[in-house]
Order: C-alpha cells, then structure tokens, then sequence
C-alpha cells in the first residue's frame, strides 16, 4: 500500500503533443484521475461534487482508479504476473492489427487511445497492466466479444483466478460495478 495518499479537488498532468505545423511540441495540462509516484498516491476529484456525478462519470471514476492503484502495484512489484499468464504470449514478434492481437492474447488498454500492441511496446508489465485495466472497466458483458478468443480467455481465466485465490479480489465484481 502506498504510505501516503494526497486528496485532492483537481490533478493535471503536462502532456506534449507535436504540432506538424510548427514542427514543434505543444504542452498542455490534462485533467487526470489519480497519479502515482514511489510510494505515494494522489486522488483527485475529491471534493463536494463528488457526489453529483452522474452514474456514468461514477463508473468512469472508480474504473480509472482502481486502474491507476493496480498499475501502482505492478510498478512496485507488489503483484506480478503468473507464469503461465506470461508463458501465453510472444512478447518478441510484434502484432500489426487488432485481430493480429486478439489472437495473441493481447487485450486493448482502455486508458489508452490506440491498440498497445501493435506499438512495438510488447512487455510482460503493459500487458498485465492492459488486463488488469479492462478487468475493472469492462462488465461481463463487455467482455463478451474477445473472449472469443481463446487466448485471451485463458489469459482472463488465469488472472482473475490469481487475484481471487491469490489476493482475495474478485476483480469481475469491480468491473460490474454499475451506479444509479
């Protein structure tokens, strides 16, 4: 667990995007939810209107939370990986398309905005981090369509087992969580 844990109304991250027009990177502030840093962890949105959210933005708050704190447990080496989770995929031949990476096993990261995997970034720690994230942002329901592939269901079949047996978190019941 991280020994401290910031409250906070707002949290931003400076973000650089390049600019094809002036060739040069633009900065700019993003609103995030949580951030991690050693030993520490930083909560944003804490404040009164928390409790006006509607139940989409609740949802969206406790997917992306409870997202940041495992990513903050895998970068800390506090959770790893099973070895039969890594023994499924080849982390060396890189995939070019999504059916390329749903055959792999690998799974779409719902923080990110693109396929990771066809990135060249294939690692062991984005691919936990891919599942662990989907596990808390995607219901049963949503799961439904790569789960045809059975790669990626023995890959989901292993890690849900593993936190559940392992570390007693039944992470299916925080990816269904729905609000009123």
């Amino acid at each position: 667990m991280p020994i401290r844990i910031f409250l906070a109304e707002t949290l931003q991250l400076q973000v650089s995007e390049f600019d094809w027009g002036t060739w040069d990177y633009i900065l700019s502030w993003k609103d995030i939810y949580a951030r991690y840093l050693d030993n520490q962890i930083a909560i944003s949105n804490v404040d009164k209107n928390i409790t006006e959210m509607s139940a989409e933005e609740k949802r969206e708050y406790k997917s992306n939370l409870q997202s940041v704190f495992l990513e903050y447990l895998v970068t800390s080496a506090i959770i790893v990986a099973p070895d039969e989770f890594i023994a499924i995929s080849d982390y060396l031949n890189n995939v070019s398309d999504t059916e390329e990476a749903r055959n792999a096993g690998f799974v779409l990261n719902p923080t990110m905005d693109y396929e990771w995997s066809v990135d060249g970034n294939m690692t062991e720690s984005n691919d936990l981090n891919a599942y662990l994230t989907s596990l808390v942002f995607r219901t049963t329901e949503e799961w439904k369509e790569d789960i045809q592939y059975p790669l990626v269901k023995q890959k989901y079949d292993i890690l849900v087992n593993w936190l559940k047996t392992g570390y007693g978190i039944d992470i299916v019941k925080i990816g269904n969580a729905i609000y009123e």
